[in-house]
């Protein structure tokens, strides 16, 4: 019985299929509030296209990759939040593999600033944000 996990992931360049463990963060992405961003993260192939290539190249990259994470919507993208990732100590992979957990309207109090009149004790993770 093989207990291995899928970790692959899809990059949201070329749209290929790879183990996300090896994801490269390579730019943010658009914000999605005030505070909060998505992180793009790209595989070993696009990465390095995008850090070798010219300021051209590399709004392409980051174009086709808005549009193909725009158009197909599914949780195979090597995309998180940058919520998710000041939560996992910048750890890509796990940002990505577990997300955070948190109920949304405390979601939006952080991404909106306002997290300390919801809950108090989330002071330390709104400052990380900052």
């Amino acid at each position: 019985m093989n207990n291995s996990i899928n970790t692959n992931g899809t990059c949201p360049h070329c749209k290929c299929t790879f183990d996300a463990k090896e994801a490269f963060l390579s730019f943010p992405g658009k914000k999605i509030g005030k505070r909060i961003s998505l992180i793009f993260a790209l595989c070993p192939e696009c990465h390095d296209a995008f850090n070798q290539g010219n300021e051209n190249r590399k709004i392409s990259i980051r174009k086709t990759s808005y549009t193909n994470v725009d158009k197909n919507q599914h949780s195979d993208w090597t995309v998180t939040s940058s919520l998710a990732l000041n939560y996992h100590f910048g750890d890509f992979f796990n940002a990505w593999w577990q997300g955070i957990d948190i109920p949304r309207p405390i979601f939006n109090a952080i991404n909106d600033g306002l997290v300390e009149e919801v809950l108090p004790s989330f002071t330390a993770i709104s400052t990380c944000l900052h």
